[in-house]
């Protein structure tokens, strides 16, 4: 993965106009991501007066990146592009539960950072309208993890201060060193297929995109055999984004 970064960089900064009769455009692009994430609710166990509520709030986290772009047969687009970003969510779990006249609090939150390089490979249809210039387009994100972050924290009180727990656990997900079943840094199951749209005016380009990945799963330490439900932490490696670019030159088209 290293190597194809290396090379693809090269090709963003020397491919230069005529060669193979394409174009390219380059510019830098920013931006904000954010994954999607279960809705916060709440809601009681009957019958023993037990009350729960969990919350999952998204990561809002900047995107900086450059791409190139070319039109092939005035309506054909094709981009490429190496962008950094980072990713994640935080759970939070409350439960309040009265047993014989005891009430037992339980509290837990978890953390999890993900920073990664991500390279946008697509292909769509565009058109002129006046000085605008809208495109659709699907393609394929090669994602790399650089660095991971994970952290969790449990507390169980209860109202008399006998039997209470208390523990927290941090470490990266992404190192050999600190987890034994780590996230990969390339896999082909971490990267994503893109779906979005854009336009442009002159040099500004304003991009919305939906890139849809599957779970990935990790763990500090590997599940005893036979047992793996509830072991394993989850990651959706799916993110929304929005991102305003300015190319370094206006676009040109080829073979018109």
């Amino acid at each position: 993965m290293r190597k194809t970064i290396i090379l693809l960089i090269t090709l963003l900064f020397f491919v230069k106009d005529g060669i193979t009769q394409m174009n390219f455009t380059f510019g830098s692009e920013l931006g904000m991501t954010f994954s999607p994430v279960p809705e916060g609710y709440s809601y009681a166990v009957k019958g023993l007066n037990n009350y729960v509520e969990e919350t999952y709030s998204p990561l809002y986290s900047p995107l900086v990146g450059l791409s190139g772009q070319t039109i092939m047969k005035k309506y054909i687009k094709f981009t490429i592009g190496l962008q950094y970003q980072m990713i994640g969510q935080t759970y939070i779990y409350h439960s309040d539960d009265l047993q014989n006249l005891t009430t037992y609090t339980t509290e837990q939150s978890k953390k999890q950072r993900f920073h990664k390089l991500c390279i946008p490979l697509t292909t769509g249809f565009t058109f002129k309208l006046s000085k605008l210039q809208p495109s659709l387009f699907i393609g394929y994100r090669l994602n790399y993890f650089i660095y991971g972050y994970y952290y969790t924290k449990y507390i169980s009180d209860n109202a008399i201060n006998t039997g209470d727990i208390s523990y927290e656990e941090k470490y990266n997900p992404v190192s050999q060193s600190e987890s034994e079943f780590p996230v990969k840094k390339y896999s082909l199951y971490n990267n994503q297929i893109i779906f979005g749209l854009s336009l442009e005016y002159e040099k500004i380009k304003i991009s919305i995109i939906y890139n849809k990945g599957t779970s990935i799963f990790f763990a500090k330490y590997k599940p005893p055999a036979g047992c793996v439900t509830g072991y394993f932490n989850e990651f959706i490696n799916t993110d929304y984004m929005i991102s305003i670019g300015y190319n370094f030159a206006k676009f040109q088209e080829v073979n018109k």
